[in-house]
C-alpha cells in the first residue's frame, strides 16, 4: 500500500520534472524577437492577409479591361406549320459565335467575332443555305464616360487604395513589432525589480535571524522580531508579485511569438543599460525637433493619397444621375453559299460587307436618383475630410504630446535618480546608527522601505519613457532614431 502511494506520488513529480526541464533554456534579446516577429506571427499574418485583400481588390477593378473570350453554340429545330407561305418556318438552324471583346480606359468598348448561321426548310426549297462571316463592332461614351475620365478615375482610386494599404501594412507590421518590443522592455522592468525584491528578501532574511539571536542572548525584545518577520513576509510578497506579473508578461510573448513556445525566457540585464543611453540620445533629438517632420511619417504620405484619391471619387460620385449617350458602329463581311466550305471560300474571295451606325441614349428619369446623387457626394466628401484632418491631427497632437511628456518623465526620471542616491548614502549611515543603538528599528525599516520604493519607482519610470518613445514611432515610423531604427525595424 504504502508502495502504490509512493509510485502515485513520485509518477506525477517525475513527468512534472520531465516537462519542466525538457524545454530549451533561451537567452531571449531584443533583436531575437524582432526577428521572430517580422518572420512569424499570428499578427503578421493577419496584415499579411488584410494586404493580400486589398490587393485582389485592386486586381477586380483591372480585370475589367482584360479581353474577354466570348463563345456561343445554338440549335434550333421544330415542327410548327408556317404562318402564311412567305414566311416559312426555318428548322434546323445552327448558330455559332467566336469573339473577343476589349474594354479600353478611354470609354470604348471593341467586339471583333467569327460568326456563321446555317438553316434549311421542310419543303427543301432552302437546303443548308449558309452564312460565315467576320463582324467588328466599337461602342464610344461620348458624354457620361467621355474619353474614359470615370474608367481612369475607378482605376487610380483603386490603385491609390492598393498604395494605402500597402503602407497601412507597413504601419501595421511597424507597430506590431514595436508593441512585442514594449513587452520585452516591461519584462526587462519586472526582471530588474524582481531581481531587486530578491536581494532585499536575502537582507530581510539576514535581519529576521539576527532579531532572533538577539531574542535569545537577552540583547532585543520580541516586537523587533515581530517587525523583522513583517518586514521579511513584505519582501517574500513582493517577489510573488513581481514573479506572477512576469509570467503573465512572458505568456503574452508566447501567444504573440509562437517560436517561443516550450521555451524556458531569461534574459540579460546589460540591455537595459544600452537602452538607457540610446533612450537619452533619441529624446534629445525629439525635444530639439520644434516643428513635426512630417517625411517621419508614412501617414503623411496617406493623407496626401487620402486627397489625391478624394478628387476620383468625388468625379465618379457626381457622375452617378448623369444621362448617358454611346456612340454605336459596326462593320460586317460576309459570305453566302450552301455549305461552310463554300461560305468560306465566298468570304475569302468574294465578300460582301456591310456596316451600322447608332446613337444609344440613357435618361435618368425620377428624383430619387438625384437624391442618391447628393448623398453620395456628400458622404464621400465627409469621409474623407474626416480620415485626412484626423491623421494630420494625430501627428501633430503625438509630436506636441511626446515633447511635453518627454519633459516631464525626464525630469522625475531626474528627480528620483538623485532621491535614490540620496538614500542610499541615508541608508549607509542610518545601518551604522543602528547597529550602534542610536536609531531604532522602525527607523532602520521606514529607511529600507523608502529606498526600496524609490528604486521601484526609478524603474517603472525608466520603462514608461521607453513606451513612450515606442508609441511614438507606431506614428512615425521613418524617424531616424536608433531605438526605431534598431536591427532592421524601421519600416
Amino acid at each position: 500500500m504504502i508502495r502504490q502511494l509512493q509510485a502515485h506520488l513520485f509518477i506525477p513529480l517525475l513527468f512534472s520534472f520531465i516537462s519542466t526541464h525538457s524545454q530549451a533554456q533561451v537567452l531571449l534579446t531584443e533583436k531575437q524577437i524582432i526577428e521572430m516577429a517580422q518572420k512569424t506571427s499570428p499578427a503578421r499574418q493577419q496584415i499579411e492577409a488584410t494586404q493580400k485583400a486589398n490587393t485582389a481588390k485592386d486586381y477586380a477593378v483591372k480585370s475589367q479591361y482584360d479581353p474577354k473570350l466570348e463563345a456561343s453554340y445554338s440549335y434550333f429545330s421544330s415542327n410548327e406549320n408556317a404562318i402564311i407561305q412567305f414566311a416559312p418556318v426555318f428548322h434546323p438552324q445552327k448558330l455559332f459565335n467566336l469573339g473577343v471583346s476589349q474594354k479600353t480606359s478611354l470609354g470604348t468598348t471593341i467586339n471583333t467575332r467569327l460568326f456563321s448561321q446555317q438553316i434549311s426548310t421542310d419543303d427543301g426549297f432552302i437546303n443548308n443555305a449558309t452564312q460565315v462571316g467576320v463582324q467588328v463592332g466599337v461602342e464610344i461614351d461620348i458624354w457620361k464616360n467621355a474619353l474614359g475620365r470615370l474608367d481612369r478615375s475607378q482605376l487610380n482610386s483603386a490603385r491609390i487604395s492598393k498604395k494605402i494599404s500597402d503602407l497601412q501594412a507597413d504601419v501595421n507590421q511597424h507597430g506590431f513589432v514595436l508593441d512585442i518590443r514594449k513587452i520585452f522592455w516591461t519584462l526587462m522592468a519586472n526582471e530588474l525589480s524582481l531581481e531587486l525584491s530578491k536581494e532585499l528578501v536575502k537582507t530581510a532574511t539576514r535581519q529576521f535571524s539576527e532579531s532572533k539571536r538577539k531574542l535569545q542572548e537577552g540583547l532585543g525584545d520580541s516586537g523587533d522580531v515581530a517587525r523583522n518577520q513583517a518586514q521579511l513576509q513584505s519582501r517574500k510578497s513582493s517577489v510573488l508579485f513581481f514573479s506572477y506579473q512576469k509570467e503573465l508578461l512572458i505568456s503574452q510573448l508566447k501567444s504573440a511569438l509562437p517560436d517561443l513556445n516550450a521555451t524556458t525566457i531569461t534574459f540579460n540585464d546589460n540591455e537595459a543599460q544600452k537602452i538607457e543611453e540610446t533612450a537619452k540620445r533619441c529624446m534629445g533629438l525629439i525635444i530639439g525637433q520644434n516643428q513635426m517632420n512630417p517625411s517621419y511619417s508614412h501617414y503623411d504620405d496617406i493623407v496626401s493619397l487620402l486627397a489625391e484619391q478624394k478628387t476620383h471619387e468625388m468625379r465618379l460620385a457626381k457622375a452617378s444621375d448623369s444621362f448617358d449617350v454611346k456612340l454605336q458602329a459596326r462593320y460586317q463581311a460576309s459570305g453566302v453559299e450552301n455549305s461552310h466550305n463554300q461560305a468560306f471560300d465566298r468570304l475569302t474571295e468574294d465578300f460582301r460587307n456591310g456596316y451600322q451606325v447608332g446613337v444609344a441614349l440613357q435618361v435618368p428619369l425620377g428624383g430619387d436618383i438625384s437624391r442618391s446623387r447628393a448623398a453620395q457626394v456628400s458622404a464621400t466628401q465627409s469621409q474623407f475630410e474626416a480620415q485626412k484632418n484626423k491623421l494630420a491631427l494625430q501627428l501633430k497632437a503625438e509630436h506636441q504630446k511626446i515633447q511635453r511628456a518627454i519633459s516631464l518623465l525626464l525630469e522625475a526620471s531626474k528627480s528620483q535618480g538623485q532621491t535614490v542616491e540620496s538614500l542610499r548614502k541615508s541608508l549607509v549611515q542610518t545601518k551604522r546608527k543602528y547597529r550602534q543603538a542610536r536609531v531604532s528599528l522602525n527607523t532602520f525599516i521606514i529607511e529600507q522601505d523608502n529606498l526600496f520604493n524609490s528604486e521601484l519607482q526609478l524603474i517603472d519610470t525608466k520603462r514608461q519613457i521607453l513606451h513612450l518613445l515606442l508609441d511614438y514611432f507606431k506614428l512615425f515610423s521613418n524617424h531616424p532614431c536608433e531605438i526605431n531604427t534598431a536591427h532592421g525595424v524601421q519600416s
